[in-house]
């Protein structure tokens, strides 16, 4: 019984947490228990065919997503299906997502980390990201676990925040409710290794070393990943939206003069990023689009 508390405890909160959003949805005729886009997040990240991170729509995705309609019992029967149809994908999408659960990349949605860390000298500079969050926060855990009794709740619940984004699709910005307490973890660890170190316990200084850096390993930026799904690390679109803002700033401002292009100067260097990406096809909107910048700016620089 002792053991169980914690996960009833945990059980209790949610519920209390989630109950009056379902009964808001179903009163108000959306048979849902958070959110109508659920099953759709859901199949994002389990159909066999989906990398599982990020967010790739594929047809399996919306077929099942058709299939289930959100309904819980037919999402495990449909799920328990696919995973006796197609093993070997399941295997190798429930690694990649485990891994990339960990892993310091900033895996984009709509928006882009990494795109941003270019704009900004301080993201730059930043080194306590979720890449030294992570293995010191998992070395923590550990140490915890050694040292405090009586912390079951405060695992179960760090674990229900952590299983709930791997149950769906994995993007950096659905890591950020559990990063709070993956910092407190990753403190400890940082004032364990002072505390060694005051002590001179040398054995347990090289044997949480040498844990730590298989850690980091394990949960340093995979390159792979960020070519095979995300180009390298910013998508193509990233660098296209980048540029599309650049321009609608531009004209929502009524910019002229040198800011004006200035703007228009951004956007053909972000043009210029995205052509490396894309298929011969694809490339004849962005080349239109730029012969219009150069054609704003030509005429710019003869009305100076």
């Amino acid at each position: 019984k002792k053991r169980l508390m914690p996960f009833l405890f945990v059980l209790a909160g949610m519920v209390v947490v989630i109950a009056p959003l379902t009964i808001r949805n179903y009163v108000s005729g959306f048979k849902a228990l958070t959110e109508t886009s659920g099953p759709t997040l859901f199949w994002l990240g389990n159909s066999h065919d989906s990398p599982g991170i990020g967010l790739t729509y594929t047809e399996t995705q919306k077929q099942l997503t058709a299939q289930t309609q959100g309904k819980i019992l037919p999402t495990i029967k449909v799920l328990i299906r696919e995973v006796c149809k197609y093993p070997s994908d399941y295997k190798s999408l429930l690694g990649r997502k485990f891994k990339m659960l960990f892993n310091g990349f900033e895996i984009p949605a709509n928006l882009s980390y990494d795109l941003f860390k270019e704009q900004s000298l301080i993201l730059k500079i930043a080194v306590f990201n979720f890449t030294m969050i992570c293995p010191l926060a998992l070395l923590g855990f550990i140490l915890f676990f050694r040292k405090y009794d009586h912390i079951g709740i405060l695992y179960t619940f760090i674990f229900a925040l952590t299983a709930f984004v791997f149950i769906f699709h994995i993007q950096s910005r659905y890591r950020i409710p559990f990063v709070p307490f993956y910092v407190l973890a990753a403190s400890y660890s940082l004032f364990w290794f002072w505390d060694m170190m005051q002590k001179k316990a040398h054995s347990s200084l090289m044997v949480g070393t040498v844990l730590f850096m298989q850690l980091f390993l394990f949960t340093f930026p995979d390159r792979e990943m960020m070519n095979r799904y995300f180009d390298g690390g910013i998508r193509s679109i990233d660098y296209s939206n980048m540029a599309s803002s650049y321009l609608l700033q531009m004209e929502k401002k009524n910019l002229s003069g040198k800011e004006r292009t200035r703007h228009l100067e951004k956007a053909v260097e972000y043009y210029d990023k995205v052509l490396p990406y894309l298929p011969d096809e694809g490339k004849v909107n962005v080349y239109i689009t730029k012969a219009m910048v150069y054609r704003d700016l030509r005429m710019k620089i003869h009305a100076i």
